[in-house]
């Protein structure tokens, strides 16, 4: 029994098909837009890359979701296509050109749906291990910030002040996060200096630390001179009041900042792709309502009523069907498989083991008529035959 049957005039069926001619395009251009924002996120943490650790995190969600948004804007162009050539017969029937790729645009649309679904959820999820890899990747590059003489780090020092400055941060979490990191270069401090040797006699890793951070974590709206040393001491800066004052520094973290930044684009990605999966689910089932209602009409007489449903037969029966044919694919991969396996590999098809067959007795070679022939007299050699000539003259 027909599951979810709906029964369509002429004019339903034509209202139908253009409906999802202009649906199937509006779901072409969801799909380009959503192409262009994984565009987007990508360049973005390629540009940022070597701030996060492991370097190429969150990456693959991106590329998924380039992969997904190219097939669904060709599989919508393609179907919306065939809309309109049944709208262009006025709902009577679709072109035979297109009727048999209509069930693979069907089923094509529903797994792209529920795999889109499937993407959404993993762009939010993907967040956590975002805000990880920010966390590892600006805390290895404030290490390295010093290394300007260093062939592959000599650009990262710009990339941390140019971070800072843009997004209005200072360190990993805060700016006492540079209070832990050597962030001076040994070429520039004078390894005499009684200062120098202290501090590096201080901390078991031998380094230079002091409480003090780059200039990039300055404050320019602040109407006091930045101060960026001796942060650790208040009493050292004449009439500082951080209670009154405004903040001399960023107080915000950059892997906040960023998280924040990042956040927007993906949390926009999950929400246009959930939306864009509905839509593609929606117009599966109107797909499959045109096919069959379409189907109908093609044995009905001139503008009469037609039947279109979702199921041929009942939802258990159905799956039913659905598992007896993945059973028979798996069966005949697997019988495929062995007989690859027999081919390359050939043995012996002996019951019994070589060690329990015996000791084997050499046969007898095969007696043809050639053998049973008798043998011809041999030829004498002319070489012979010449020399007994010169001796009988």
């Amino acid at each position: 029994m027909a599951v979810l049957v709906l029964r369509f005039s002429h004019e339903r069926r034509e209202k139908l098909a253009q409906g999802l001619w202009l649906l199937h395009w509006s779901a072409a251009g969801a799909s380009l837009l959503l192409f262009c924002l994984a565009i987007f996120l990508k360049v973005e943490l390629r540009w940022r890359a070597e701030l996060l650790e492991p370097k190429g995190s969150s990456q693959g969600v991106a590329n998924f979701l380039l992969v997904l948004s190219t097939v669904a804007c060709g599989l919508n162009l393609v179907a919306g296509r065939t809309c309109h050539s049944c709208a262009a017969q006025y709902g009577r029937v679709i072109p035979k050109f297109w009727h048999g790729a209509l069930s693979v645009m069907i089923v094509t649309g529903a797994v792209l749906a529920i795999t889109g679904l499937i993407a959404a959820l993993a762009c939010r999820l993907s967040l956590g291990s975002l805000e990880q890899a920010l966390a590892d990747g600006l805390q290895d590059a404030m290490t390295i910030y010093k290394d300007t003489d260093t062939p592959g780090r000599c650009f990262l020092k710009r990339t941390i002040d140019e971070l800072q400055i843009r997004f209005r941060c200072c360190g990993t979490s805060s700016a006492r996060d540079w209070f832990e990191v050597q962030w001076v270069s040994m070429r520039y401090l004078d390894p005499n200096s009684k200062e120098v040797q202290d501090r590096m006699k201080s901390n078991v890793a031998g380094r230079y630390l002091t409480d003090s951070v780059p200039f990039s974590c300055c404050n320019p709206r602040s109407p006091r001179p930045c101060i960026q040393h001796r942060l650790a001491n208040i009493s050292a800066h004449y009439g500082l009041e951080p209670e009154r004052d405004e903040p001399n520094l960023w107080v915000r973290g950059c892997r906040d900042a960023l998280l924040e930044h990042y956040s927007g684009t993906v949390r926009q990605l999950a929400l246009l792709t959930a939306m864009t999966s509905l839509l593609q689910l929606f117009l599966a089932i109107g797909l499959r309502y045109l096919q069959t209602s379409t189907d109908g009409f093609q044995q009905a007489e001139g503008e009469s009523e037609t039947e279109g449903w979702l199921l041929d037969r009942s939802v258990s029966e159905s799956i039913a069907t659905l598992v007896s044919f993945l059973k028979s694919v798996f069966r005949l991969n697997r019988v495929a498989a062995g007989a690859t396996m027999e081919t390359e590999d050939p043995e012996d098809t002996s019951p019994l083991p070589s060690a329990d067959r015996g000791p084997s007795t050499p046969s007898a070679p095969p007696v043809s008529s050639v053998d049973l022939a008798p043998a011809a007299p041999p030829l004498a050699s002319p070489i012979s035959s010449t020399r007994v000539r010169k001796g009988k003259r």
